[in-house]
């Protein structure tokens, strides 16, 4: 633990330890989830793009773009609120990085 001028003590969380498995179970399916362009071939969807009509494409576009807004606001709006409701430094870190 740390003090600053305040005397307020601050915590952060020990990835070394085990604190939890709910929280272990919510960080592997985060790992999981995680995924690099450099790791998955994507050519066979630019295949699958090329052989999709205009309107196909653009209803793609729009609920790709729809999907990615409600991960935005889940992630800028709805986890922070519910991170609040949590004990642990893990539980709260593992929820706002989902």
């Amino acid at each position: 633990m740390s003090q600053l001028k305040n005397n307020k003590q601050y915590t952060a969380a020990n990835w070394s330890k085990h604190e939890d498995d709910f929280t272990q179970m919510f960080y592997n399916q985060n790992v999981k989830q995680f995924w690099l362009p450099e790791e998955i071939a994507l050519n066979g969807d630019l295949l699958t793009w090329k052989y999709l009509g205009k309107n196909e494409q653009d209803t793609y576009m729009k609920v790709l773009a729809g999907l990615t807004l409600l991960d935005t606001e889940q992630g800028n709006t709805g986890m922070p609120i519910v991170a609040e409701h949590v004990d642990g430094h893990q539980r709260k870190a593992v929820l706002n990085f989902m």
